[in-house]
């Protein structure tokens, strides 16, 4: 876009793909990769992948936020928790299967996150930032392992 005063402006959509190891996988590839592997529990058209840069990393990443069959903003039995530990160990083989890299998080997360806009869309900017921000640490440390693919690491500070 040119404006008026002659100057051009670059548009366009700011991380719109996940860069591993210099291969660009598009988000929307990823997240209909783990919609279509019909994996129990997780819901279709609430499948984000976000990609992201983490602090102190010299590369990106990418995380994935889904939304559970099982409302984890609920108290959560042993089963409940089983269940979801199982959708996100299914979900990191789907992402590795694609991108040859796990995320750094698969996190499926409380209804309220999925806010949409004016659009009818989800803010995977908005998931990311309460992500970074640790708005989901707890639900992170109740989900263990496997929500990050670690028995220690949990947030995106570590």
């Amino acid at each position: 876009m040119v404006d008026s005063s002659g100057d051009l402006h670059l548009v366009g959509r700011d991380k719109d793909q996940i860069n591993i190891s210099g291969v660009k996988h598009p988000r929307v590839d990823v997240e209909h990769f783990v919609e279509d592997s019909g994996i129990d529990g997780v819901m279709r058209s609430f499948v984000f992948a976000c990609p992201v840069r983490l602090a102190d990393s010299d590369t990106d990443t990418y995380a994935v936020f889904y939304q559970h069959r099982i409302h984890v903003e609920d108290e959560l039995s042993e089963i409940d928790v089983a269940a979801i530990r199982e959708a996100n160990r299914a979900i990191r083989k789907c992402c590795i299967v694609m991108c040859s890299q796990a995320p750094h998080v698969v996190l499926p997360l409380p209804r309220k996150s999925f806010s949409k806009t004016a659009l009818g869309k989800v803010s995977r900017s908005a998931l990311m930032t309460a992500y970074l921000a640790g708005q989901h640490t707890a639900l992170e440390h109740r989900l263990l392992p496997l929500s990050n693919g670690s028995t220690t690491k949990v947030g995106p500070h570590e």
